[in-house]
């Protein structure tokens, strides 16, 4: 079997779900959910009607090595160990109503954000949710190391780590062509404290019938921000950043405009809270 042929054997036990090159495999009925990258299974096999196995080779980074699953079920079998807790009905938290609007990254998000001056920039504190639930503290000391993510349990340092990772890859050019960078934990808290600010700006705009704009220039590390009606077509922006940043020596520019909030709220790859254990 191939893994698009797999995702057609998704039912009301257990769901399937690929996006680009990572599969998640998620019970309904039980207590468990992983990812795989999909290049790395060695093979799909049917076990009679209602069972399946997935090898995957050791040595692959993501996800279990040998999983039976039952279809019937929704229990599975993942290197031996088996997984049949079964799910409460209440186990997912219904989600409280939020008067203040918080930007969400595949349901992670950000909280009690502290920054300071530091030797080497700006050192930084938050707290990080997933959908509005605290997962872990996120620290960067702002002295060129590491920053560090502390996991609280019984969460998975390694695990959300790993699945941040797996967010797609964005697209830079620092003077040496365009490449793309890798998506990590320090990238997610940075663009969520960028959309906090956006959030800001956009509610403070909406009254004057105006979008926000902002204009990255990462060859020179200047980011400028504009606002513009929101009658004012493409083209019309279009023309108007050329003639101004042209005057001021930007030539080279990303160009990002937010009408609504709905766009500080991005889902580009699928997660459930199984995956972070």
């Amino acid at each position: 079997m191939t893994v698009d042929e797999l995702k057609g054997l998704s039912n009301e036990k257990i769901v399937f779900e690929c996006s680009k090159d990572t599969l998640l495999i998620k019970s309904q009925t039980c207590r468990y959910a992983d990812f795989i990258k999909a290049d790395s299974i060695e093979s799909i096999e049917r076990q009679g009607k209602d069972g399946v196995v997935i090898s995957v080779p050791n040595g692959t980074s993501m996800g279990d090595h040998s999983i039976c699953i039952d279809l019937a079920t929704g229990i599975v079998v993942a290197d031996g160990k088996t997984f049949n807790d079964s799910l409460s009905q209440n186990s997912v938290p219904k989600k409280a109503p939020c008067k203040r609007f918080t930007p969400t990254i595949n349901g992670f998000s950000i909280g009690s954000v502290q920054t300071m001056p530091s030797e080497d920039g700006y050192a930084c504190y938050c707290k990080v949710y997933f959908n509005g639930k605290k997962v872990g503290d996120f620290v960067d000391k702002g002295d060129g190391g590491e920053y560090s993510f502390y996991a609280d349990k019984p969460y998975s340092t390694s695990k959300i780590e790993q699945i941040v990772r797996s967010f797609p890859l964005t697209v830079r050019d620092y003077g040496f062509g365009a490449m793309e960078v890798q998506y990590d934990m320090n990238q997610m808290v940075n663009d969520l404290m960028e959309m906090k600010e956006i959030a800001k700006e956009l509610q403070k705009l909406k009254s004057e019938g105006k979008d926000y704009v902002r204009i990255d220039d990462w060859k020179n590390n200047r980011h400028l921000t504009a606002s513009v009606l929101s009658s004012t077509t493409e083209e019309e922006l279009e023309n108007m950043l050329r003639k101004d940043l042209s005057e001021r020596g930007i030539t080279e520019y990303e160009v990002r405009r937010y009408r609504s909030l709905d766009e500080l709220y991005v889902v580009n790859r699928f997660v459930c809270e199984e995956v972070l254990f």
